[in-house]
């Protein structure tokens, strides 16, 4: 699921395609387990009643890094920093080569 969101965004901003390989080529993702539902669900009913919602595809990696006691690395912390007890860990990617800075 990871590796789908990060792909869907890198394809929007047109990034190199070995770039993102060499980008992702360090992490192992974690897989989506039957067992994460509950934590889905969980999260996502706690969100919804502070106000704080997220897209589904977020609330799928915050269940999977909560269940596996691991952070989420995101360009979208403000998204993930709405999860009670998730560590999340941010980055930027320079821009494209070319584009104004």
């Amino acid at each position: 699921m990871a590796d789908a969101e990060f792909l869907r965004g890198a394809i929007y901003k047109r990034f190199d395609s070995e770039v993102v390989r060499a980008f992702l080529a360090p992490f192992d993702p974690l897989p989506i387990l039957r067992g994460h539902v509950r934590r889905v669900a969980e999260t996502a009913a706690d969100l919804q009643r502070r106000g704080l919602e997220i897209g589904v595809a977020d609330l799928w990696i915050a269940a999977a890094a909560l269940e596996h006691g691991v952070p989420v690395v995101t360009r979208n912390s403000d998204h993930f920093n709405r999860v009670a007890g998730l560590q999340v860990l941010g980055y930027k990617l320079p821009p494209p080569t070319g584009s104004p800075q």
